[in-house]
């Protein structure tokens, strides 16, 4: 399949089939993870899968954070990205803050993760409000890192694909 096949493929999931996702395929999106490019190959990031049937609904309910994204509930997993601190290259480290790309780096992951995914009929949804404080001790956030992301996975309750809606190319693309 190529890129934007599975780019079209790929959408937020708000339901998922009460149907474990196998350990094979969370490493899977752990090794997509890792092949993300980043700035001096720093590498600004660690994730946690949360998949314990005990600590899952206390991370589903972080994501639910305001009392939206009721569809969470039906999670099979999380994945969390937490933000490291980057380590640049000699030659521009005294130059720019070390974390001066850290969110491209790290969207960059979560796009990556998400699309790995879908190739392997795991739905995801990213979640952009989650209770850090909660989650925090979850995943043994150290003084020097913070929570990035959280995506919320599992098999989608039906294999629809919804069309995308877009603003046309005209509107966001030119070449000069």
């Amino acid at each position: 399949m190529d890129f934007i096949a599975i780019a079209k493929k790929r959408y937020s999931v708000r339901g998922f089939l009460d149907k474990p996702i196998e350990k094979e395929k969370l490493d899977k999106l752990a090794i997509a993870a890792s092949l993300t490019p980043s700035a001096c190959n720093s590498q600004p990031w660690r994730i946690v899968i949360i998949q314990n049937k005990e600590l899952l609904p206390t991370v589903i309910e972080c994501g639910r954070f305001l009392g939206s994204n009721q569809f969470l509930k039906t999670a099979q997993a999380v994945l969390i990205v937490i933000e490291t601190k980057a380590i640049l290259n000699e030659r521009i480290k005294d130059k720019v803050d070390s974390q001066r790309f850290v969110a491209q780096d790290l969207g960059a992951l979560i796009y990556g993760v998400c699309l790995e995914a879908s190739t392997l009929g795991i739905g995801s949804c990213i979640i952009g409000m989650f209770n850090e404080k909660i989650l925090a001790p979850i995943v043994k956030l150290k003084d020097s890192e913070k929570i990035f992301g959280y995506i919320g996975l599992g098999y989608p309750l039906s294999n629809d694909i919804p069309n995308k809606i877009r603003k046309p190319l005209k509107d966001i693309y030119e070449i000069i």
